[in-house]
């Protein structure tokens, strides 16, 4: 199966600017149980979150809007449309959590969609290439990973990233056909990987404010 590389674009003639959303919605709590900030790539929340956004004043709307208040979530801000398209689709456990972005005092609807990340043991470490980054996501030296918790080790003891520079997927893995999927720490700038039918949907639809891009990461 071939795979693209999914972001969320930042082409400004296309979504006017980066990131589209800013700052916080007016009364928001930042610190509450249903902040956006208390999402994580690794569960599904056991609250509903408070999703609401206001567009830049020089951001254009878009199918796909970036959000900048969400960090430590993987997941796109994508509107009904886009939602429609993605359910049609082979996903991985994920959920659309309804929110909206104000645009000039017009509340349009969007979702947050959800995705978990994949477990490390979906990846053949014995035939991947991983190297450690400083600045830049510049690669710096090749390093022997031999599975997740090795690689969270050498994290924490290098004090460094460790990027993926070639994954191996497993056969059963790749046997579930997602259309869309992501690891934890090893992926840099890449959002997330997208099957060659969900590129094709994406630009047979016009699917405004994402960019795909050609990868060589997976073996």
């Amino acid at each position: 199966m071939k795979y693209y590389i999914l972001n969320n674009s930042t082409n400004k003639s296309e979504i006017g600017y980066y990131p589209q959303t800013g700052g916080y919605y007016p009364d928001y709590n930042i610190v509450g149980e249903r902040s956006m900030v208390n999402l994580k790539s690794e569960c599904f929340p056991d609250f509903l979150p408070d999703l609401r956004f206001i567009l830049d004043k020089r951001a254009k709307v878009t199918d796909v809007v970036k959000a900048s208040n969400i960090n430590k979530a993987k997941g796109l801000l994508i509107n009904e449309k886009t939602k429609n398209l993605l359910s049609t689709l082979l996903l991985p456990q994920s959920a659309f959590y309804n929110g909206f972005v104000e645009n000039n005092n017009i509340k349009i609807p969007y979702y947050w969609f959800h995705i978990l990340s994949q477990p490390f043991t979906n990846i053949d470490f014995s035939k991947s290439i991983f190297y450690t980054t400083k600045l830049g996501f510049k690669k710096d030296t090749t390093i022997d990973i031999y599975d997740g918790e090795n690689l969270k080790n050498r994290i924490k003891e290098l004090k460094q990233l460790i990027l993926a520079e070639k994954i191996s997927l497993k056969k059963e893995f790749i046997s579930l056909n997602y259309d869309i999927f992501y690891f934890p720490l090893i992926q840099g700038y890449y959002d997330f990987f997208i099957s060659e039918k969900l590129a094709s949907v994406i630009n047979e639809n016009n699917v405004t404010g994402v960019e795909i891009i050609e990868q060589n990461i997976i073996l």
